[in-house]
């Protein structure tokens, strides 16, 4: 049975690019669609189209616009589940799309949690390294539960063959090498604030910057 697109009516209160749109079909709500997937509907008040058909229109149209954004996005560099959907959501993409698209990232390999993990955890070993809770710290705001990230840190460390003891001593030698023509305990000052500004133990710090530049007594 044909009916007819009466109404296209932008949800009060939003901002534009956060805007949704109620579609109405003779005169009744048919349902809510996001601006995304507005634009790829191609629809207009006054078209003549199947209740049915155009339901599951606006479905598959937040999925392909989701999806879309989604691509783009990591496009530009990888992202945990967690951050992919905050992101998409702060963008107005709705909640039962948002589902279906980060299943099928996972399914195909390009959401990728542990993967993510492990090379983010590998890259801050090697360009700037930090102590396990820091790393923790990172991931979390990225998206991974604290468990789950200090597990991935240990396993990292437990593939590489390190402590974090030795995370300690590869920071220390780097900045050390910055230090190198400071007075002595202005170099073990900065050594100190440094080593703890990225989150080593206080502890091994002190017995570190001890070993490294021992005091004059």
């Amino acid at each position: 049975m044909t009916s007819t697109v009466t109404g296209l009516r932008p949800e009060e209160g939003r901002a534009a690019a956060a805007a949704r749109v109620r579609v109405e079909v003779d005169g009744a709500p048919l349902a809510m669609v996001s601006v995304h997937g507005l634009k790829r509907l191609a629809i207009s008040e006054g078209a003549e189209v199947d209740r049915e058909t155009l339901a599951a229109r606006i479905e598959q149209a937040e999925i392909e616009a989701t999806l879309e954004r989604a691509l783009q996005l990591l496009s530009y560099r990888s992202r945990t589940r967690e951050e992919l959907r905050r992101r998409l959501a702060a963008d107005a993409y709705p909640e039962p799309a948002l589902g279906a698209v980060l299943c099928r990232l996972e399914e195909t390999g390009l959401v990728d949690d542990r993967a993510y993990c492990a090379a983010f955890i590998r890259g801050r070993l090697a360009a700037r390294p930090e102590g396990i809770r820091r790393m923790a710290e990172a991931l979390y705001r990225r998206g991974i539960d604290r468990e789950p990230a200090l597990a991935a840190i240990r396993r990292v460390l437990e593939e590489e063959g390190m402590s974090e003891r030795e995370v300690l001593e590869r920071a220390a030698e780097k900045k050390l090498r910055a230090l190198a023509r400071k007075p002595r305990q202005v170099a073990r000052r900065r050594l100190f604030d440094h080593l703890a500004r990225r989150g080593f133990p206080l502890d091994e710090i002190r017995a570190l910057v001890d070993q490294k530049l021992p005091g004059t007594g």
